[in-house]
């Protein structure tokens, strides 16, 4: 595979894990608004955050896997930019 290509699909997983992180931080702070209230509510939507935030953490896990996946692409590649030379 070619560095422009690999270097695309690291860009890509950039913008993934940059979103990620957006969310993941909305959904502290809105964990926080609410963590002191104990009402069915609150309980409720506490488990809603608390499932969102596993769903985008199983996200992060699949972006781990593809940087993994574009180390190995881009060392096989033969390192074509010179770096780590």
């Amino acid at each position: 595979m070619d560095y422009e290509k690999i270097n695309e699909k690291r860009e890509n997983i950039d913008r993934s894990i940059t979103w990620i992180e957006e969310k993941t931080i909305d959904i502290f702070n809105s964990f926080d608004l609410i963590k002191d209230c104990f009402s069915k509510k609150c309980q409720k939507k506490k488990n809603q955050l608390f499932n969102e935030f596993n769903l985008y953490l199983n996200k992060l896990k699949i972006e781990e896997d593809n940087i993994t996946k574009i180390e190995k692409e881009f060392f096989l590649s033969g390192n074509p930019s010179g770096i780590n030379e």
